[in-house]
């Protein structure tokens, strides 16, 4: 329930956002995971990854990596049952 005129909670207000313990052993625990799905991967499937979280376009990343666009789409719905395999489904929106 926000208790401040802009809508922040009180747990907002009272948060040091210094990560406990707790969140670090998640957030070891994610990385580690996320590192394994990315050796279940090809080569091209992690550039084609790496690509877009730098916010590069489909059509530039198959330029650049020599394939055609519906390679790319066919690399995406791998690496989206590989994440499904894993696990991981939550983190693929």
């Amino acid at each position: 329930m926000p208790v401040t005129d802009d809508g922040s909670t009180l747990a907002e207000l009272l948060a040091d956002d210094v990560p406990g313990p707790h969140e670090e052993v998640e957030s070891d625990y994610l990385a580690s995971r996320l590192s394994d799905l990315r050796q279940r991967l090809t080569e091209r499937q992690r550039a084609f990854i790496d690509g877009l979280a730098e916010e590069q376009t489909v059509a530039g990343l198959a330029r650049d990596l020599g394939v055609s666009r519906d390679t790319l789409y066919e690399d995406r719905k791998q690496i989206r049952e590989v994440a499904r395999d894993e696990g991981l489904e939550d983190f693929l929106h």
